[in-house]
């Protein structure tokens, strides 16, 4: 059915498991089958054996991505990017990608140190941007925002660079040294992320809380152009 429905449909853009991707290159109608409309395959959902992502790029003639995360990381952290689908380089074929902008990955030990390059371990998935915001703001200025970055919070103008982000958020802290910031979902596209999130602060009681969406313009990993649009005239300190 789905060797017929690709045939039939002509599907740009579509997302298998591995294990379907293996159920259609053994198909018996697989050879003879029209995989000509599809452009990208995406797949996700387990690891792929490097025999079988070599059938894949082989046999269907598109372009493939990987993308891994888990529901526990609201969605995917890393990208194995159609570029990086090269036959010539199989090591490359074997791993998940590079990490997302805003993202921080560790491989660590039984006691949470980190292991070697190469050496397995445990991953460990950082949202960078939300967790430097709640735990440590400086960090989060210096290592998430570029030295000359933009940020319009919506109605108050313009913060330029690192010291006018820091004065900003010194400003909040003073007022509401508890504040913390939760990510509801990310998406991104090329070099934006938009990220759906909420403000609370808990010494303004449980149900108090601001809803927000950031529209992040990033560039070697570093936010360039922040836009956050919220109802700042409930935020302390702005």
């Amino acid at each position: 059915a789905a060797l017929q429905s690709i045939s039939t449909l002509k599907p740009t853009i579509t997302a298998f498991a591995p294990a379907m991707i293996q159920m259609l290159l053994d198909h018996p109608h697989a050879t003879s089958a029209d995989f000509s409309s599809l452009r990208l395959v995406m797949y996700a959902g387990s690891p792929i054996a490097l025999g079988l992502i070599k059938r894949a790029l082989q046999a269907m003639p598109c372009e493939f991505m990987q993308f891994y995360g888990a529901t526990e990381t609201s969605g995917a952290v890393t990208l194995l990017r159609p570029t990086e689908h090269d036959l010539e380089r199989q090591d490359q074929l074997k791993a998940c990608g590079r990490r997302l902008p805003l993202i921080a990955l560790r491989v660590v030990d039984e006691a949470g140190q980190d292991v070697a390059d190469g050496q397995p371990g445990e991953l460990w998935v950082v949202e960078r941007w939300a967790t430097y915001y709640n735990d440590d703001v400086t960090r989060m200025v210096r290592e998430c925002y570029a030295a000359d970055c933009q940020v319009y919070p919506m109605g108050l103008g313009v913060i330029e660079g690192h010291a006018g982000l820091q004065k900003a958020e010194d400003a909040v802290l003073a007022q509401a040294p508890h504040r913390r910031l939760d990510i509801i979902r990310t998406h991104i596209v090329g070099d934006t992320a938009c990220v759906e999130a909420e403000l609370r602060d808990p010494d303004r009681g449980a149900e108090w809380s601001v809803p927000l969406i950031a529209v992040l313009t990033i560039h070697d990993g570093r936010v360039t152009i922040d836009r956050t649009y919220a109802d700042w005239s409930r935020w302390p300190g702005l």
